[in-house]
Protein backbone atom coordinates (compact mmCIF):
# COMPACT_ATOMS: atom_id res chain seq x y z
CA UNK A 1 0.00 0.00 0.00
CA UNK A 2 3.07 2.46 0.28
CA UNK A 3 4.45 2.41 -2.98
CA UNK A 4 0.63 3.01 -4.01
CA UNK A 5 0.44 6.20 -2.12
CA UNK A 6 4.09 7.30 -3.20
CA UNK A 7 2.89 6.81 -6.57
CA UNK A 8 0.16 8.83 -6.42
CA UNK A 9 1.92 11.94 -4.12
CA UNK A 10 4.53 12.01 -7.26
CA UNK A 11 2.05 11.68 -9.77
CA UNK A 12 -0.02 14.66 -8.19
CA UNK A 13 3.71 17.02 -7.68
CA UNK A 14 3.82 16.03 -11.70
CA UNK A 15 0.21 17.45 -12.07
CA UNK A 16 1.06 20.59 -9.93
CA UNK A 17 4.33 21.39 -11.51
CA UNK A 18 3.12 20.75 -14.82
CA UNK A 19 -0.13 23.10 -13.97
CA UNK A 20 2.43 25.94 -12.78
CA UNK A 21 4.65 25.64 -15.39
CA UNK A 22 1.68 26.45 -17.71
CA UNK A 23 0.53 29.14 -15.62
CA UNK A 24 3.85 30.88 -15.81
CA UNK A 25 3.99 30.35 -19.87
CA UNK A 26 0.70 31.75 -20.11
CA UNK A 27 2.07 34.76 -18.31
CA UNK A 28 5.19 35.35 -20.31
CA UNK A 29 3.24 35.29 -23.59
CA UNK A 30 0.41 37.71 -22.15
CA UNK A 31 3.48 39.89 -20.90
CA UNK A 32 5.30 39.94 -24.39
CA UNK A 33 2.26 40.02 -26.46
CA UNK A 34 1.15 43.21 -24.61
CA UNK A 35 1.68 45.29 -27.30
CA UNK A 36 1.75 43.67 -30.08
CA UNK A 37 -1.64 43.93 -32.38
CA UNK A 38 -2.81 40.88 -34.16
CA UNK A 39 -2.07 40.76 -38.24
CA UNK A 40 -3.61 37.79 -40.43
CA UNK A 41 -2.56 38.04 -44.06
CA UNK A 42 -4.15 37.16 -47.01
CA UNK A 43 -3.25 35.62 -49.87
CA UNK A 44 -1.82 37.65 -52.49
CA UNK A 45 -0.83 40.14 -49.56
CA UNK A 46 2.61 42.28 -50.35
CA UNK A 47 4.70 41.78 -47.16
CA UNK A 48 8.68 42.55 -46.06
CA UNK A 49 10.84 39.41 -45.52
CA UNK A 50 13.96 40.39 -44.11
CA UNK A 51 16.95 37.46 -44.40
CA UNK A 52 19.53 37.67 -41.88
CA UNK A 53 22.86 36.37 -43.47
CA UNK A 54 23.56 34.23 -40.57
CA UNK A 55 20.75 32.21 -40.92
CA UNK A 56 20.16 31.72 -44.43
CA UNK A 57 23.41 32.12 -45.97
CA UNK A 58 22.76 30.23 -49.39
CA UNK A 59 19.48 32.15 -49.82
CA UNK A 60 20.65 35.26 -49.33
CA UNK A 61 21.56 37.19 -52.56
CA UNK A 62 24.34 39.88 -52.63
CA UNK A 63 25.82 42.40 -55.25
CA UNK A 64 29.13 40.70 -54.63
CA UNK A 65 28.84 37.19 -55.46
CA UNK A 66 30.77 36.29 -58.10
Amino acid sequence: MEAYKRASYVKKIHEKTKEAIEKRSKYYDEWANKHRKKVTFEPGDLVWVHLRKDRFLEKRKSKLMP
